[in-house]
């Protein structure tokens, strides 16, 4: 007892000061860890037909206001993508048009990828932008690779002389981009192969399945969705492997974990989405959000929260939120025949309005 001193009363005041103080800092710095480490969506954005984007807000779904997005133009058919710097945005009007939003400043611009055509998809690898396009003028699908660090577009690749259609969507395994095409005209659906960086070593597939618009990959397979049913691809080299059935509806595809949820309707035609399991490639449940006529329409997630555009003529736009065993919903108003055709959750806090 002897080897230890007494403190004075005079000094255990200003210690504790100091230790509280010490304290707050060190809350402060671990509760700003997690926002730097992992960014939490901060708007879900839903990309209605002919109408201007709107901005929801993840956790309530109530709907917010990023002026910058209401003076973009609209289109027929949005496609987004995202970098720690820009949100891009493609809209068609007469032209593909590519804009980019700056999250910190809200200054956009934009760039003409044809003179002619329909933006259809994205696919974002590292820092390009792949994308889809049905260039009018040629009457063929076109592929345009657009180096982000620049902004501007460094290869157009033409797809006539390999196939005929409408492009609607990207996947990518590997070193490896494949997109589905569509040709109305003679019902064909295919299957673009082609290396990247540089779009080369070009190899199409015809695939067996009736309006193929909707693709996704995962652990080196490829889920691609057409009318009432998924067809299942090995890669590398591309062999199928499996045909799931009962997939109604023509909605988007996503991973979730290891499932596949899959936009579609139930075989009455109400809204509902397919989970699909990626060991055994076939439908595990079916979640019903309606008994009206209607579709699901398309797909974002964040972890295991899952957000589904819905449609119907009667009861309108729902966005229907699946977090587990728990389901909610919020109307979004629209305008008839305005359904939504893209939605995109954008992470991290943006500085604009």
């Amino acid at each position: 007892m002897g080897r230890f001193k007494k403190i004075k009363k005079s000094r255990i005041k200003p210690i504790i000061i100091t230790v509280a103080i010490v304290a707050l800092i060190l809350i402060a710095i671990f509760a700003a860890i997690p926002s730097l480490t992992t960014p939490q969506a901060a708007y879900l954005l839903v990309g209605f037909g002919n109408e201007n984007i709107r901005v929801l807000n993840p956790t309530t779904l109530n709907e917010t206001t990023l002026t910058v997005l209401s003076t973009l133009p609209t289109t027929f058919r949005y496609a987004f993508a995202s970098d720690s710097s820009n949100l891009y945005i493609g809209i068609t009007q007469s032209t593909a048009v590519l804009y980019a939003v700056n999250f910190a400043t809200g200054s956009t611009e934009s760039s003409q990828l044809v003179s002619s055509g329909a933006l259809m998809a994205f696919e974002h690898i590292s820092n390009t932008l792949y994308v889809a396009i049905m260039d009018y003028s040629q009457s063929a699908p076109v592929i345009v690779k657009v180096d982000l660090s620049q902004f501007r577009s460094t290869k157009t690749l033409a797809l006539k002389p390999y196939v005929s259609g409408t492009p609607y969507d990207f996947a990518s395994v590997g070193n490896t981009l494949y997109l589905v095409v569509y040709d109305p005209s003679s019902g064909q659906s295919s299957l673009v192969q082609l290396t990247i960086p540089n779009l080369e070593n070009i190899q199409v597939t015809t695939i067996p399945i009736q309006a193929a618009t909707k693709i996704v990959a995962f652990n080196n397979k490829l889920y691609v969705r057409g009318s009432d049913k998924v067809v299942v691809y090995k890669t590398d080299p591309l062999v199928f492997e499996a045909e799931i059935t009962s997939v109604y509806g023509y909605g988007e595809l996503i991973t979730v974990g290891n499932k596949i949820y899959v936009a579609g309707t139930t075989i009455s035609g109400n809204p509902a989405v397919h989970i699909l399991s990626t060991d055994t490639d076939k439908i595990e449940k079916t979640i019903p959000f309606s008994t009206v006529l209607g579709s699901a329409q398309n797909l974002a997630v964040e972890g295991s929260t899952v957000y589904v555009s819905s449609v119907s003529s009667t009861e309108g736009c729902h966005i229907y939120v699946i977090n587990g065993d728990q389901i909610s919903s919020q109307l979004v108003a629209n305008t008839a025949n305005a359904w939504p055709t893209a939605m995109f959750l954008v992470a991290g806090e943006i500085r604009w309005g």
